[in-house]
């Protein structure tokens, strides 16, 4: 079974699998996390979830996350890279028995960005 999808080649995925891809595609620049590692600002972090199934790509939804506490922060000149973490904060509501509460989750991340010939092309990985 072969698939083709937007330049994503998918070769003898059998039916019953179902796969996610997260494929980062937004990262912000060397001096826009150096500024936030400084100041405690923000960043965001684009990706998009690719659902894959039936040999072929199923789904794509876009996501951002917004990183908070950037730490770590380390470049590379010879490999023309940088990392860092940075943590997110989601609100939720929960609800049981006729009551509800907005609860927060914490979520650390760690992004390694390389640059290859000018173009970044990015991990993002929980920890």
């Amino acid at each position: 079974m072969e698939a083709e999808n937007a330049g994503l080649e998918v070769k003898n995925l059998p039916t019953e699998i179902r796969l996610t891809a997260r494929v980062v595609v937004k990262v912000p620049s060397f001096d826009e996390v150096r500024e936030a590692y400084k100041l405690g600002r923000t960043v965001t972090v684009g990706y998009v979830m690719i659902g894959i199934g039936s040999g072929q790509v199923q789904s794509g939804v876009y996501y951002e996350l917004t990183l908070r506490n950037i730490k770590g922060l380390k470049y590379s000149a010879a490999r023309q890279s940088y990392q860092f973490k940075g943590s997110n904060f989601e609100l939720y509501e929960r609800s049981s028995y006729n009551q509800s509460s907005v609860c927060t989750e914490r979520s650390d991340w760690r992004v390694e960005v390389v640059e290859d010939a000018g173009i970044p092309r990015a991990s993002l990985l929980p920890l």
